[in-house]
Order: C-alpha cells, then structure tokens, then sequence
C-alpha cells in the first residue's frame, strides 16, 4: 500500500494500482501525487512488465477533481507543486511516459479528471456500467490535465469537439464506437478481462514493447516525422537480443525466451 488511497498489489510481473476514494474516488493532490510516484517506481522495476489502473467499488472509477480540493486552487496559486493543478499533470505525465504499457480497468464513471487518467493510458477496457466525459465547460472551466490533447487523437476531431463542447456524458459502448475503449464487458468480467490482456503484455519483449510506446507517443506529438521515427524504432528494436530470439525461436518453431535486451 502506498497510500490511504492508491493500493498496490501484484500478479506477477503485473502490477495493480487501484484508486480508494469513496465514495466517488474523486481524486486529490494527495492521491495524484500517490500515483505518480508508485507509477515512477514500478517503471523502474524490472519484475513488472504491465501495469492496470483500476479503483475500488462498481459504481465510480474517479468523478474527477475533489471538489474541495479544486475550489482552493482557484483561490490559490495554480502553479504550486502540490496544487491540484501540478499534481494532475505530474501524474497523467507518469502513465503516458511509462515504457511498460498500463492498462486502464474502467469499473464506473469517469469523467472530468478521472476521464483524463483513463486517456492517459496505453489501453483502456471498460465495464458495462462505466460512463465517460469531460463536463468541465459545464463549471466555466476546461480540461487541464491532457482532455484537449488526447481525447481527439484517440476518438477524432469531430467527436471529441462535441464531447468537450457539451460535457455529455457516454456510455461504455458509445465510447467503445468512437474508439476510446477497446473492449466492453460485463461487471463481474472486467478484472478477469483487464489480466488476460496485462498478462499478454507482460510476456512480450519489453524493449520492444518501449519502444513502441515511445514511437506512438512521439508521432502523436512531431506530425511530419512518423516515417523517419518509426524509421527509427524498427533499427532500435532490430539489433536487441530478444529481435534475435525471436526471429530465431520462429524458424525452430519453439516458444521464444525473451530477457528484455
């Protein structure tokens, strides 16, 4: 346990963090600055090779900012390290930048804040009950920790104005559709669904898999470049030993023993 309220467990080379918040999970500079720090020294951890995000009960993975806590920071000095603000951004930062992928375990709502850890996930698996959005227009205000970035590359331009513009909420299968998620399933399935897939990741060549993750991320971000970085990832990827392993366990037809370099 890292904190009251970001739980750590493991399954293997599969590390869960889990948001305790009731009864909405609303998410604090603590709890923020909790996660980021837990997801900072799991990436530097070579026994784990997948993370998932997930939080406690069925009914809220995060309604977003603690109320509380945001209202101080209109007050108050937004750029402070510890505001809600900077602590957002610190962690948004940590699991977008992880070189191991981290799964997003979508068991109710998430919106504003919440919705905004769920885009900064490599996937995202939702259940049944979960709901998205970023209402944060309906407050006077925007989304601040990556919404306006991220959620039209992952859903596109014309919907993702649309949910930013009215911060209606959707449901999991509307947001499966655009594309947000790539998997919807009932409740009682969803940890089982979020480990068969981590567990997946987790034996993969984890160079390669950083490298992926980087190259993805950085063609998102340096338009015009995609060739020469994806270029790049392959001679990277191409002289470890695992691109050599691979190749070599696929003519003996045997299973591949990767070391992660």
């Amino acid at each position: 346990m890292t904190a009251d309220t970001i739980h750590e467990s493991r399954d293997g080379s599969v590390a869960w963090l889990t948001i305790d918040h009731p009864p909405a999970n609303t998410l604090t500079p603590g709890i923020l600055s909790a996660l980021a720090r837990t997801v900072t020294d799991l990436v530097s951890d070579e026994s784990v090779r997948c993370i998932v995000l997930t939080a406690t009960g069925e009914d809220f993975f995060s309604a977003g900012a603690h109320m509380p806590a945001l209202s101080e920071g209109l007050k108050s000095e937004p750029r402070a390290e510890d505001s809600l603000m900077e602590t957002g951004l610190a962690a948004v930062k940590a699991l977008e930048k992880s070189p191991k992928p981290v799964i997003a375990a979508v068991n109710g709502v998430a919106v504003g804040g919440g919705c905004e850890l769920v885009l900064a996930c490599h996937l995202r698996i939702a259940s049944e009950a979960a709901v998205f959005g970023q209402p944060e227009i309906r407050f006077g205000l925007v989304p601040g920790w990556g919404g306006i970035q991220r959620l039209p590359r992952l859903i596109g331009e014309a919907r993702a104005t649309e949910w930013l513009l009215t911060g209606r909420r959707h449901s999991a299968e509307e947001a499966r559709e655009a594309g947000l998620v790539c998997r919807v399933t009932p409740p009682n399935e969803l940890r089982a669904a979020a480990s068969e897939l981590a567990q997946a990741l987790a034996a993969q060549p984890p160079v390669a898999t950083a490298i992926i993750l980087r190259a993805m991320r950085e063609c998102a971000i340096r338009p015009g470049l995609e060739a020469s970085i994806e270029r790049h990832a392959f001679d990277e990827a191409a002289a470890t030993g695992d691109a050599q392993e691979g190749v070599n366990a696929f003519i003996e037809k045997r299973k591949p023993r990767f070391k992660g370099s």
